[in-house]
């Protein structure tokens, strides 16, 4: 089973990587994974308390296929963000 820190980790590394401004904008998209459903209340939570704005959405394509994400939105525009919200403020050990 995976680790909730494992989960943050992988997410930290999508949210540090370059935004396009359709992203900023909008707000980036992580595929959530089906090992990491009991743990999104309490990741979700963790990153809210660190100033994110995080949504799940749920995609069924015309196959059948559910996909699941996690959308990151930073309320604040990257220049007003404090340094801890740019490098995402969330840590587990």
């Amino acid at each position: 089973m995976i680790s909730a820190k494992d989960i943050v980790d992988e997410i930290n590394k999508k949210l540090r990587d370059t935004w396009t401004d359709y992203e900023w904008e909008n707000g980036k998209d992580v595929f959530i994974k089906r090992g990491w459903f009991g743990r999104l209340k309490f990741i979700t939570e963790r990153y809210e308390s660190a100033g994110w704005v995080v949504k799940k959405r749920a995609e069924l394509s015309s196959s059948g296929v559910h996909e699941f994400y996690m959308n990151f939105t930073n309320p604040m525009s990257f220049g007003q963000s404090p340094p801890e919200i740019r490098d995402t403020g969330v840590r587990l050990k």
